[in-house]
């Protein structure tokens, strides 16, 4: 009887430890994909130059706060084409990350910033007291940034019957609307 209890013990350890391998696989398969998607999330929703969310992610996060009707913003580096062309290109990619990480610390927790595209950025403020300093604050940091990188800025307030593409045109207008008028500055529409 003895002998007999031994083996199924010994069958059963065995058994165990065959089964804690396999747990043990499954666990360390299970963290390696959950760290693989959270990279590649990461990934589609990033923008590798600067470190700024992406277009796609701004549209999914404002499109949730429009009912909150924060200003929204977009912004372009001035004459950055001349930056690249005598500069050059690496300059100008350290330009556009350095332009924004800063309007990304001076936005902070109050909204977002991301970048639209080329040398285009897109934000929006919550506090609707404190986005109008904010953005002031925004086009004189860039300024003490590199004397010769100034940002011309479009800025609306959402309406109640907004959808995207009316607040796109809108910050859109007022961006090319502040390059028209001299560039190097902020206008509202």
């Amino acid at each position: 009887m003895n002998t007999k209890h031994h083996f199924y013990r010994k069958n059963f350890m065995a058994y165990l430890r065959q089964k804690k391998g396999i747990i043990l696989i499954l666990l360390l398969v299970s963290g390696t994909v959950s760290r693989y998607d959270k990279f590649m999330t990461l990934l589609a929703t990033t923008d590798k130059l600067t470190g700024l969310m992406n277009r796609e992610r701004f549209n999914a996060i404002l499109s949730q706060k429009l009912w909150e009707r924060p200003l929204v913003f977009m912004f372009d580096v001035d004459h950055f084409k001349h930056i690249n062309d005598t500069r050059g290109h690496l300059w100008g990619n350290e330009v556009l990350a350095r332009v924004g990480h800063k309007a990304e610390e001076i936005v902070g927790k109050a909204g977002c910033v991301a970048r639209w595209g080329g040398d285009e950025f897109i934000g929006f403020i919550d506090a609707p007291g404190d986005a109008e300093e904010t953005l002031r604050c925004l086009l004189e940091s860039v300024r003490d940034l590199d004397n010769h990188v100034t940002i011309s800025i479009g800025a609306t307030r959402i309406n109640p019957e907004d959808d995207m593409d009316a607040i796109l045109m809108r910050v859109d207008d007022g961006m090319y609307r502040s390059k028209a008028e001299g560039r190097d500055r902020i206008t509202y529409v």
